[in-house]
This record gives C-alpha cells, sequence and structure tokens, in this order.
C-alpha cells in the first residue's frame, strides 16, 4: 500500500493546475482572426450594482468593436469593453459599454492605444451613483480618461445568462494582441486600489474579487480561475498562444504619480533585507511604478563575463506618459544588496538589467558600486526596466533559501508535502519532520538535494501515516558540512472536507461511472502504475456535468489512477 500511495503522489507532482511563475510570467496571445475564450454564464456580476473590470492588454492591431470582453444577450443587454466603436473610423480609442435594456455606454475621447505596448485597463461601473460621468469609468495606466457618453447608464448590470467572452465582441470582433492578469471585482474599485494593484500579482482570495485569471498556464487550453469559480476554454487556440508577458507585474509594487525631480524616492524591501530605490534625477512623467519579484527569473543564463545571477529576487520600474529621446524621465536605480544571501566578495557584484519578463536575455551593466554603502547604482532613460543582482567573478553563490514549502491532503491516507528550491549549494539532503504539537518533532521521510543546482527544482514527498486531526510540518535542509536550516511550519487538518467523487463498479470488467461536482470532473486523467497516461485507450460513453462514464475495455487488467481536478483514486481493472 505504501508502494501504492508513493507512486500516486509520483503521478499528482506531475500534474499542475496553473503553473506558478516569476513576475508577469506568461499571457494569452489572441490572433485577430479566430482565437476567444469562452466560459459557462459567469457567476456574481448579473443584477448588480457595482462592478470594476481590469486587465493588462497590448493591442497588436487596430480594429473596429474588437472584444477585449463581451458578456451579451441582445444589443441592449449586454457588457462589453471594446477597441474603437467610437465611429471617428481611427480605431485607438476605447468603447465601455454597459446597456440593461437600454443601449447606452462611453468611449474614450483621446487616442489612447498604442500599438504593442503594455497597458492596464480598468472598467468601473458605480449604479449607486447618478449621471453617466458617475456610474461608468474608465481608467488606463491607473489616470481616470474622460468619456464621451451615449445613452443613460443603468444602475444594475445586465441580468442575463448569456456567455462570457475574453478576446471576442461577437460574431466576428476578434482582438488581435496580447493579455495578461484579467480581474473581476464585484464593487467599485477606486483609484487609489486600482494603482496599488496594478503591478503586482493577486492571491485570489481578496475581497469582493470574483473572477482572477492569471494567464499562467502554459499547456493546455483551460484558463484557470484562481479563485476557483469559472475556468474559461481557449478556442482555436494551442500550446504556442501562452506567450512570455511584457506586462510590469511584480510580487509587490509602489508607485508616484505626477512625477519630477520633486518626487520622493520610491523604496522596496525585500524580507532578506536587499531593497530597490528610484530616484528622479531629470524630466517629468504621468507615473512610475517600481516593483519586487520574489524568486528565480524565467531567465537565469547571466550576460557577458558575469558567471551568476539572484535566484532570490529581482525588482523592476515602469515609466507612463514620459516622452522619448531628450524627454525622457531620468532616474538612479539604486540596488542595495545588503542582507542578500551568498554574497562574500562585495568586488564581484554587478548588476545585470533587461526590458521586461518577455526579453529573453539580460544585459551586463556596470554600475557604480560603493561597498561602504552596500549599494550598487545605475542612471536610466529607460521606460522600462527590470534589474537584477549579479556575480562577475564565481566567488558569490548568491544561494537560494527555500522558495516555497506546503502540505495538503489529497487523500483521506495520506499528506503531500511539496517544496521547491531555485539554486542550491552544497545541499546533501532534506529532511521532512512532523509534530502532533509544535513542539516535539519526528523524523519522517528523508530526501536526497541536488548537491549544486542553479535551476529550479520541484520536490514531492507523502506522509503515508499521518496522524489525525491538526498535524504540523517542516523542512529541514542538511548541508555536506552538516550545518542545516529549517523552513516555515506549516500545518493541515486531516478532517478538513475534502472534495469528493465515486467511482462505482470498482474492481470492474469494463465500464465505470464517476460521480461528482461537476467542477472536479471537468478533467479526467487516468494513469498506469509506471505513470503513464493512458487516457487515450479508454472511451468515454456518457458526459454528463456530475456523472461521466469510461470504458476501460482496452486496457489490460491491474491498477488504475484516476485523476479530477482535485482527487485522485485507485480503480481495479480485472480480466
Amino acid at each position: 500500500m505504501k508502494q501504492l500511495f508513493l507512486i500516486a503522489s509520483l503521478l499528482l507532482s506531475l500534474y499542475i493546475k496553473s503553473q506558478a511563475q516569476p513576475g508577469s510570467g506568461y499571457a494569452i496571445e489572441f490572433d485577430g482572426v479566430d482565437d476567444y475564450i469562452s466560459t459557462s454564464s459567469i457567476d456574481g456580476i448579473d443584477g448588480i450594482s457595482q462592478l470594476t473590470i481590469s486587465t493588462w492588454v497590448s493591442v497588436g492591431a487596430y480594429g473596429d468593436w474588437k472584444g477585449i470582453l463581451t458578456k451579451e444577450n441582445v444589443q441592449s443587454d449586454r457588457i462589453n469593453i471594446t477597441t474603437g466603436g467610437s465611429g471617428d473610423g481611427d480605431n485607438d480609442d476605447l468603447l465601455l459599454v454597459m446597456s440593461n435594456g437600454v443601449h447606452s455606454g462611453g468611449y474614450s475621447t483621446s487616442d489612447l492605444i498604442v500599438l504593442d505596448e503594455w497597458m492596464f485597463i480598468s472598467m468601473v461601473f458605480d449604479g449607486t451613483q447618478t449621471g453617466n460621468s458617475n456610474r461608468l469609468k474608465l481608467y488606463v495606466n491607473g489616470v481616470q480618461e474622460p468619456l464621451t457618453y451615449y445613452g443613460t447608464i443603468p444602475a444594475t448590470t445586465p441580468s442575463n445568462s448569456a456567455e462570457f467572452f475574453i478576446g471576442q465582441f461577437p460574431p466576428s470582433g476578434r482582438f488581435n494582441g496580447k493579455m495578461d492578469e484579467f480581474r473581476i471585482w464585484n464593487t467599485a474599485r477606486t483609484q487609489t486600489e486600482i494603482r496599488d494593484y496594478m503591478c503586482q500579482k493577486l492571491v485570489g482570495n481578496e475581497t469582493n474579487l470574483i473572477h482572477y485569471y492569471r494567464m499562467d498556464e502554459v499547456t493546455g487550453t483551460t484558463l484557470i480561475d484562481e479563485t476557483g469559480s469559472t475556468d474559461g476554454t481557449l478556442t482555436n487556440m494551442d500550446d504556442s498562444d501562452w506567450v512570455l508577458s511584457g506586462a510590469p507585474i511584480g510580487d509587490a509594487s509602489v508607485h508616484a504619480y505626477t512625477v519630477s525631480t520633486a518626487t520622493p524616492i520610491l523604496n522596496i524591501v525585500h524580507e532578506n533585507g536587499d531593497h530597490m530605490t528610484i530616484d528622479i534625477t531629470a524630466k517629468t512623467a504621468t507615473s512610475i511604478h517600481l516593483y519586487r519579484v520574489d524568486g528565480q527569473p524565467n531567465i537565469t543564463a547571466p550576460p557577458g563575463t558575469q558567471v551568476k545571477l539572484s535566484s532570490t529576487t529581482y525588482y523592476g520600474a515602469k515609466v507612463f506618459g514620459s516622452s522619448g529621446g531628450f524627454d525622457a524621465l531620468i532616474y538612479s536605480a539604486i540596488y542595495k544588496y545588503e542582507g542578500h544571501p551568498g554574497i562574500l566578495d562585495e568586488d564581484d557584484l554587478e548588476l545585470a538589467t533587461r526590458n521586461d519578463n518577455s526579453d529573453v536575455t539580460w544585459s551586463q551593466e556596470t554600475a557604480i558600486l560603493d561597498i561602504t554603502e552596500n549599494t550598487l547604482e545605475l542612471t536610466f532613460l529607460l521606460q522600462g526596466a527590470e534589474f537584477i543582482l549579479a556575480d562577475v567573478g564565481g566567488s558569490n553563490p548568491l544561494p537560494i533559501e527555500l522558495v516555497s514549502f506546503d502540505a495538503e491532503v489529497i487523500h483521506a491516507n495520506f499528506v503531500r508535502l511539496n517544496w521547491q528550491t531555485a539554486s542550491e549549494v552544497n545541499n546533501d539532503y532534506f529532511t521532512i519532520e512532523r509534530s502532533i504539537d509544535g513542539v516535539d518533532w519526528d523524523e519522517i521521510l528523508r530526501t536526497d538535494g541536488a548537491g549544486n543546482s542553479t535551476a529550479l527544482l520541484s520536490y514531492s514527498a507523502v506522509d503515508d501515516k499521518p496522524s489525525l486531526g491538526v498535524s504540523y510540518y517542516r523542512l529541514k535542509q542538511t548541508d555536506y558540512d552538516g550545518m542545516y536550516s529549517y523552513s516555515d511550519v506549516v500545518d493541515v487538518n486531516l478532517n478538513q472536507t475534502i472534495t469528493a467523487i465515486e467511482i462505482y463498479p470498482n474492481p470492474t470488467n469494463h465500464q465505470i461511472t464517476i460521480e461528482g461536482d461537476r467542477f472536479e470532473l471537468q478533467q479526467i486523467k487516468i494513469f498506469n502504475l509506471l505513470g503513464q497516461d493512458v487516457t487515450k485507450q479508454t472511451v468515454t460513453i456518457e458526459n454528463m456535468e456530475s456523472k461521466v462514464a469510461i470504458d476501460l475495455s482496452n486496457l489490460i487488467s491491474g491498477v488504475y489512477l484516476v485523476k479530477t481536478k482535485t482527487t485522485t483514486n485507485n480503480v481495479y481493472k480485472k480480466k
């Protein structure tokens, strides 16, 4: 039985629902011809008085009535965000529609869209206010843009069961470009709230957040809703449509608006103590955002004569509303490396930069090193750049602490432990320790480390004899020289409610029926005990929302693992 659980754990570790990506991760690219994303009737936005829809977009081609978002029953009963549509013929503006029985909305009065540049769009609807200009607002990069209104904006959103589309205005107004970080709130977000969160990821459980699509899938055709509500389906699209995003997004951010030399210095700190500051030295801009990414970047190859990049953190700056050339905003980027792990020789420290997360190479920079202040300083005119600490001589390992460690109950009989490292230096092995009171600890599992590595590595282990009730787990990492360190403590409750499904008959000669929550049954895969996906060798003979029947006649006898969205169950196929 223990062997079976370990095999199940291995298979589960290969399944990734929505991969966590550094920085802005991935975006979805629409071809403007037949690409779009659809969902069933999306929950929580029908007949409400407040709504905010925000997303990062990079428009690839101008077009009239090209849908960014559409929820439509009939023309006078819909929600729309599209490019063009104002009738001025240039198609570089934005159109918002909020209608509930009477066709009404507003379009931007200034040309907002610059091709292939990322912009953060927010449509804010507040039916509790009076007057069109108070009920429907457009924010671009955190700045409210004037609208020309038509019709009367209603007091509530339409109430219909229409499908929800991203990238399409039916029937053929398809968006051309890229999208990232799609967010829907059932409240009217303020300008301050929009600015505070536009350059950083959400968790998915924020108050009033009802749908959140990170766009960080890298394979498949499912758009994951991080709130656990309504997943979408990519239509006429494939794996190639998940592309690296250039949106300026991190795990934390700060900002300044109406930027000039009088703007206070921006500063953002990592928990290990290092931090980045931005000091405006010349010219002006509408805003500047400084963000921090916690973890190893997607591109780890060091440039030039540099031999290693930091695997714990990097920073980015994004300027909006600054002219190019001689009128570009000039600022100093000052990286204070004090507190960064793995620094042995400060003279070998440098910085590397790139434009954004979609840039596949870093550039070596000659920053001003101050070993008294523990800083590296660059002066920039770039509208956007990311900065990372680098080692040029090989004397600074810049090692990672732990990227993540978590524990989860995945079956009534076992707990899975997952952890990731972005790089390892002299790492001998890991030990999993368990406690029932948080005071006395027992070693239950041991796993070899990678020794030395600069790649992002994922580990998984299974506690097949967990304690009932609340248990505590921690990860101990031991070096070759015997030095060790502990992770934070995580806990699980074996009595917690687990989404259940029922499979019968089991054992079976030919057919099984799977019943359960429709969310669970949206994805079903079958593996043999060698870890091979044998789903294509089976035949689905009935497929309903909460009931699926599958013919296993083509499979040889033996034990198989049936994997739904979050559960794994064993099925025995007889001869």
